[in-house]
């Protein structure tokens, strides 16, 4: 996916649509030319082409209105701009070949032209949401659908665009021959992911997980699951609800599936000594673990047999996105065959749990792309499961607010109590090796790579199985960083 392609949104609007949809806000030249169709729009005016929309959007760096007579020199034939910032003589643009629409707010503008979109095209949407893994899923779901019908007919979210202005782009780029969209949708404060799921508008909802994501904002889990968990009162009529059984949070899912009418499918993975094959489900998907390296599951779906499909990811985490994912084949009828198929060719998403085995033989797993509390004992308990010594890299967790800093002791402690070496970078965890007096306190890059090399050489002589290395922080940490400057180009990136 090129970096134009995240800016840019292609579908055909006519001019009489885009004059009916801001009526009273469209300035134009009397001598306006002729135009029949607008082409699409952009949020970058580096990026926009002839016949199409730029939205000048504020941001927290650049203000789209400076960059509005950039993108007429490329092509645009319109920009919708905030009132209030017509103080930079943006009307001087204005000629028989631009024009201008004025509104109290660019992105607002934004969504009523993809809710009108969305309000004329047929395809079936999948929606994602949950606290972690809706990346993963949302791929796993893509590369399913991909296989049962072309990828002409399929759209998914690109990249990790699932916020208020990511989730408009990409409902635009829905096409009349699109037959199956997957729409992730993401949230950092309460009523996004409602607001979102109304342009949305799924035929099937599936949310992940509810655990400890954004909690300087949301303030608990329970709020968390209720956040997500909106986007099923927007379901269309007799769609899906699909979700994880959560003795904690099940029951708010539930409700609100009850309130609007839809159909509910559940999965679960069984941690226990249980045999699923012995177990009597409707609307289930059951899943176990047989395997851990390599991750073999067992899945049973409602009460016919037992299947296993052979995973190239690691941890209950990743078995628990591919149990979600059945249960979405499930409500689309996809064949079982398809389902294993696709689930068992799939491969991790880049920094979301990427293996790589460096010269020396030792696997380093690349899990830097985001972490919260939960996501990061996940990563903890599935590295305790591997062969040979085992050590972490934790970066900083961020967005925890006034439990920051006993969250982070809380993970560290963890990690020493589980694993062979750990390895700490970051205020955060700083401040948490401050109180313990544990782990490894790495100040920066270049003392936390030395460190590791240091590491894994003495834990590689005379060794007959490598030690492991799993590296994992929030975005911001951008500890991708070491992957890179650990990861020659020699070395084999497996999956």
């Amino acid at each position: 996916m090129s970096v134009q392609k995240t800016f840019v949104a292609e579908f055909n609007l006519s001019f009489k649509s885009l004059c009916s949809l801001f009526e009273g806000s469209i300035f134009s030249h009397p001598d306006l030319n002729k135009i029949e169709y607008i082409s699409g729009l952009s949020i970058d005016s580096r990026y926009v082409k002839n016949s199409q929309i730029f939205v000048a959007i504020v941001g927290e760096k650049l203000n789209g209105h400076d960059f509005v007579e950039e993108a007429k020199s490329n092509g645009a034939v319109c920009a919708i701009v905030n009132r209030e910032e017509l103080k930079l003589n943006l009307d001087q643009l204005i000629d028989e070949n631009f024009f201008l629409i004025k509104v109290k707010d660019t992105i607002a503008a934004l969504h009523h032209i993809s809710l009108h979109h969305r309000n004329n095209i047929s395809s079936e949407i999948i929606s994602i949401t949950g606290s972690n893994g809706k990346t993963t899923s949302k791929e796993m779901v893509a590369s399913v659908l991909e296989k049962t019908f072309s990828q002409s007919e399929v759209h998914s979210t690109y990249g990790n665009q699932n916020n208020h202005i990511g989730v408009p782009l990409n409902l635009l780029r829905i096409t009349p021959k699109t037959k199956k969209s997957v729409i992730e949708i993401g949230m950092n404060n309460f009523g996004e992911v409602k607001m979102l799921s109304k342009l949305v508008k799924p035929k099937i909802v599936l949310i992940t997980n509810a655990q400890r994501e954004h909690q300087e904002y949301l303030g608990s889990v329970e709020a968390s699951a209720r956040e997500n968990g909106s986007v099923i009162l927007n379901l269309q009529q007799h769609g899906y609800a699909i979700f994880p059984e959560d003795k904690c949070y099940e029951h708010i899912w539930r409700d609100y599936a009850q309130e609007v009418g839809s159909n509910v499918i559940t999965f679960e993975l069984c941690t226990d000594s249980s045999n699923i094959a012995e177990a009597d489900s409707t609307n289930k998907v059951l899943g176990k673990i047989k395997s851990h390296n390599p991750l073999i599951v067992s899945v049973k779906i409602n009460n016919s047999e037992e299947f296993q499909i052979n995973l190239k990811g690691f941890g209950e985490h990743f078995a628990q996105n591919a149990l979600s994912v059945i249960a979405v084949g499930y409500a689309l009828k996809i064949p079982r065959t398809s389902l294993m198929k696709s689930l068992e060719e799939f491969k991790p998403v880049s920094g979301r749990g990427n293996q790589y085995i460096l010269k020396n033989g030792s696997l380093l797993i690349d899990d830097t792309y985001n972490a919260n509390p939960d996501s990061v004992q996940a990563a903890i308990f599935a590295l305790k499961k591997f062969v040979g010594t085992r050590g972490i890299v934790l970066g900083d967790m961020g967005e925890l607010g006034k439990d920051s800093k006993s969250i982070h002791i809380e993970i560290l402690e963890l990690a020493v109590e589980n694993l062979d070496k750990v390895f700490i970078f970051g205020e955060h965890f700083s401040l948490a090796h401050e109180s313990l007096g544990i782990g490894i306190l790495c100040t920066s890059l270049e003392s936390l790579k030395k460190n590791i090399e240091s590491w894994i050489y003495e834990n590689s002589i005379n060794q007959s199985v490598r030690p492991t290395i799993w590296i994992k922080g929030s975005r911001f940490m951008a500890l991708e960083r070491i992957v890179a400057e650990l990861v020659s180009f020699e070395d084999t990136k497996c999956y």
